[in-house]
């Protein structure tokens, strides 16, 4: 499968940050070798300057050829070099056997795939693994997975609001029932008032 390299991801990418990094890993301070070790022309490199873009045709297979974490690159988190995510994952694997990091076959509630309560923790952390690992990779299911991650969370953010204005509205119809059992009592007293000066 061929790897997708799209220039505009769904995140905010910051040139002079990414190109920082790269002179820090590099060891210069010239953006004209900087250019040269993406095998661009310094031109080129200046040219996505110039438009704010970021050079991820040229950012991929220089992370793959010098074992770079592009995740690093782009956004300064998590390990420089992609070997030491998978050493991390392994250390973190044998540092604690009891850990689950695969789904058991049936949970609880006898639903497939659902883990017991005990196992809860290890599910995430499995999730998470999984997860980096695809957002690590170049291929369309980074792409893919990044889009379906921003979506849910935008949902789960519209729906924590969508209950936030729910909760809200219902604190309103009590406030004016409350105001309208007032306002009743109010005109009672009011005609009871102008009854007894009439009789």
């Amino acid at each position: 499968m061929k790897p997708i390299v799209n220039e505009k991801i769904d995140m905010e990418l910051h040139y002079e940050e990414i190109i920082g990094r790269l002179r820090n890993f590099l060891g210069l301070n010239d953006d004209a070798k900087v250019a040269r070790a993406l095998n661009m022309t310094p031109k080129a490199l200046g040219s996505h300057r110039t438009r704010g873009s970021v050079p991820l045709k040229q950012l991929v297979p220089f992370c793959k050829e010098h074992e770079v974490s592009l995740d690093w690159l782009l956004t300064g988190e998590g390990p420089m070099h992609r070997g030491e995510l998978a050493a991390l994952r392994k250390s973190a694997d044998s540092a604690d056997p009891g850990v689950v990091t695969e789904f058991p076959p049936g949970g609880k509630r006898g639903i497939p795939g659902e883990p017991a309560e005990d196992d809860r923790t290890g599910r995430i952390s499995g999730m998470l693994t999984k997860t980096a690992e695809i957002l690590e990779s170049q291929t369309i299911y980074r792409t893919a997975l990044a889009s379906n991650i921003n979506t849910f969370h935008q949902a789960l953010d519209t729906e924590t609001k969508l209950e936030q204005l729910a909760r809200d509205n219902l604190d309103l119809r009590n406030q004016l029932s409350e105001i309208k059992e007032r306002l009743a009592a109010v005109e009672a007293r009011r005609t009871e008032g102008g009854q007894e000066e009439t009789g």
